[in-house]
């Protein structure tokens, strides 16, 4: 997974996270629960990913001696 994907997880997982919220508010348990499962998910890819790149890619710079 490269760095784009790895920043969509992220997004993809905060997103989810705050509608399982507002469902959940909303009396919408299933819808909640789904919502959570795919919170839960993305943040499993998000992990994962971060172990395959290297750390200049998760922390978003060019690599050392090399170019941009």
């Amino acid at each position: 997974m490269e760095f784009a994907r790895l920043e969509r997880a992220e997004y993809i997982e905060r997103m989810t996270q705050e509608l399982s919220r507002l469902a959940a508010g909303a009396n919408l348990p299933m819808l909640a629960y789904l919502l959570e499962m795919a919170a839960e998910e993305a943040a499993a890819l998000r992990e994962s990913a971060k172990v395959r790149l290297a750390p200049e890619e998760v922390l978003g710079r060019a690599p050392r001696g090399g170019a941009p």
